[in-house]
């Protein structure tokens, strides 16, 4: 039994994933998610996540290495690690920023057509690495060519406390009206 693990662990020291591939479909401003773990150390990856574009838009997306480290020990963790981006003809049309671990493509405008994304790496704990990767699409431009605005927090609390008073008005309008006998 010791030497079917020995065996295996030999044959998957020099495993590659190269080739391997997700189809997201056609990306919205709902966000796609995938998790990936490769569970075998110096694993060298490649995962090309698939996507189309049905209209221009702007297209953001994210991969973070989720490292774990007990005792000194790396047991979950990516070298080499990165995100890029490439049109249908394999043509490299951004490569993302770092930040703590953290690979960012940001609002890159696409025209509509098929893309994909490439993450890649090399294990280096010894229980092989994870990551996880997300990606959104938001209309890049408006029917009269403005770019859209997302309202801040505080807009839409503003917005909120505006219906609000609206409301309790005419609560009291109405109250009032069926009090004095008036009818609306």
């Amino acid at each position: 039994m010791n030497i079917k693990c020995l065996i295996t662990a030999i044959a998957l020291s020099g495993f590659s994933l190269a080739g391997s591939a997700t189809d997201l479909g056609p990306l919205t401003a709902q966000p796609k998610i995938q998790d990936l773990t490769i569970s075998a150390p110096d694993v060298t990856f490649s995962t090309q996540y698939l996507f189309s574009l049905a209209n221009d838009a702007k297209v953001s997306a994210g991969a973070t290495d989720l490292s774990l480290m007990l005792t000194g020990i790396t047991f979950l963790g990516i070298s080499d690690f990165s995100l890029k981006l490439f049109n249908s003809a394999n043509g490299l049309l951004a490569t993302a920023g770092v930040t703590d671990h953290t690979f960012r493509i940001d609002d890159v405008v696409l025209p509509a057509s098929n893309y994909y994304f490439q993450v890649s790496g090399t294990t280096t704990g010894v229980s092989g690495g994870h990551y996880s990767f997300a990606t959104v699409a938001l209309p890049s431009t408006l029917p009269g060519g403005e770019t859209p605005n997302v309202p801040e927090p505080a807009s839409m609390g503003l917005f909120a406390v505006g219906l609000a008073a609206i409301g309790l008005m005419r609560l009291r309008s109405t109250r009032r009206d069926h009090a004095t006998g008036n009818a609306s």
